[in-house]
């Protein structure tokens, strides 16, 4: 697997034929509910809901509000990118 990796090939043990036929049929095989734990782990997660409760003032609970909404913000503006980075890389940029 490392060598396919090492190589930009995709490696058999982790996409199989079968897989890859599946994968033709559909336009996105991606899953997004797995997005959210890969960009917001559950530490970061705990964090804000601890802190929120641990909140007395509403300004401080507006103040991690908005700081969640920019973050969200990056995010999507991060996510918006990957068509022309996915573009500008090629496909041995981006299995690499």
């Amino acid at each position: 697997m490392a060598n396919s990796m090492f190589q930009a090939k995709i490696s058999p043990a982790i996409h199989t034929h079968a897989e890859a036929l599946e994968a033709e049929d559909k336009e996105g095989i991606a899953v997004v509910p797995l997005t959210i734990p890969l960009l917001a782990g559950p530490g970061a997660i705990s964090l804000v809901i601890v802190n929120a409760e641990q909140m007395i003032y509403w300004v401080d609970k507006v103040i991690i509000s908005f700081g969640a909404l920019f973050l969200a913000g990056v995010v999507w503006m991060l996510l918006s990118l990957a068509m022309p980075l996915e573009k500008r890389l090629g496909t041995a940029g981006i299995n690499i």
